[in-house]
């Protein structure tokens, strides 16, 4: 787990919840998922940081292997504020600080190769004045769904996120095409007018899922 400003990785066991082990990074820490080689963190800019796997035992600071800018395939623009992060069959998903949308990845090139808009999962007409921002998503494999929530939001949802159902549109964070209501296949019950399905269930107080 990372900390945001403390510059502390936190490493604990699976079963009991207890820290055993710390290690240092740079900057701020956003999100982190891994490889199965490497550990990948995001810090808020449009930098994805390749880290070695600590060992349990180790010290001192996490070496570095090489950072991922992450850019618009289409405009080849920075996309900046990356948070959350997955990686699920050799790409890597993310969140865009203030901006309801999934993107996809490549780790080679850093380029975005789908993008998938969100923002009718809980429309900002509908939220109440405690919601802030999409800003969750956990990656589970034993029915390749995503689970994705935001902060203090009430709900998190899962979806399946089909590659036949990915935006052309170009993308801007902040700045998002009318038309589209969800651009991703999502399972369950039917949310929205626009035909989008999603499948929900009540958050803890928090609403966010860490990775």
């Amino acid at each position: 787990m990372l900390t945001w400003k403390e510059t502390v990785l936190l490493m604990y066991n699976a079963t009991t919840l207890e820290v055993i082990g710390r290690r240092q990074y740079p900057g701020q820490g956003w999100g982190v998922t891994h490889d199965n080689t490497s550990l990948l963190v995001s810090d808020g800019s449009h930098l994805i940081t390749v880290y070695e796997l600590p060992v349990l035992g180790g010290k001192g600071q996490l070496k570095q292997t090489r950072q991922i800018s992450v850019r618009d395939a289409s405009t080849n623009q920075l996309i900046r504020n990356l948070n959350e992060l997955e990686y699920v069959n050799n790409h890597i998903f993310a969140n865009v600080w203030y901006a309801d949308v999934i993107l996809k990845i490549d780790p080679r090139t850093g380029y975005v190769v789908r993008k998938y808009d969100c923002r009718s999962l809980y429309p900002h007409s509908r939220r109440t004045r405690r919601a802030d921002s999409f800003n969750g998503i956990a990656y589970n494999a034993s029915d390749d769904s995503f689970l994705v929530t935001g902060k203090l939001w009430p709900k998190y949802y899962r979806l399946r996120l089909d590659e036949d159902m990915a935006g052309e549109e170009e993308f801007v964070p902040g700045i998002f095409p009318e038309r589209t209501g969800l651009t991703g296949r999502t399972h369950g019950r039917d949310r929205s007018s626009k035909g989008m399905k999603s499948h929900h269930r009540n958050a803890n107080s928090r609403g966010s899922l860490r990775n």
